[in-house]
């Protein structure tokens, strides 16, 4: 027989962070779910002249392993951005999420002085990371 009898309490310490993993599994999921529906609503309601619809019928928003995966033909990550160009010079500096789909640094801007240029229409939101961070974290707090 053992000297050290807990009474079952590290049994019952472990069936409480079983149950609270088993409740996690659930939970974060469904708000990546959510978040994923609210960033696709948002860019398909973005301010740019579709005339055709291609461009808002294309964009796809989904989660692959915990993560965001937003999709476009480049032509709307142009649009959004903007691109700098002969007569415009007011494009954004891509967040590395973005950045990194292009295989750029972070901040890049779309353009040349060989091009025209495209206003930045604004509608990519810029803080998917930070929205998506701050699920994985609140959620996992213990």
């Amino acid at each position: 027989m053992s000297g050290f009898d807990d009474n079952g309490s590290i049994k019952r310490f472990e069936n409480e962070i079983s149950n609270t993993i088993k409740g996690l599994e659930g939970d974060i999921p469904s708000k990546l779910a959510n978040l994923a529906a609210s960033i696709e609503s948002q860019l398909k309601s973005g301010n740019f002249k579709d005339r055709t619809g291609n461009l808002r019928r294309s964009i796809q928003v989904g989660i692959i392993d915990n993560n965001i995966s937003i999709g476009m033909p480049a032509y709307g990550y142009y649009l959004s951005f903007g691109v700098n160009g002969k007569n415009r010079n007011n494009a954004l500096g891509l967040p590395p999420e973005v950045a990194s789909a292009f295989g750029v640094p972070e901040g890049y801007k779309f353009g040349s002085s060989k091009v025209w240029g495209i206003d930045a229409r604004k509608f990519y939101p810029l803080n998917v990371e930070e929205q998506l961070l701050d699920i994985l974290t609140r959620t996992t707090d213990l």
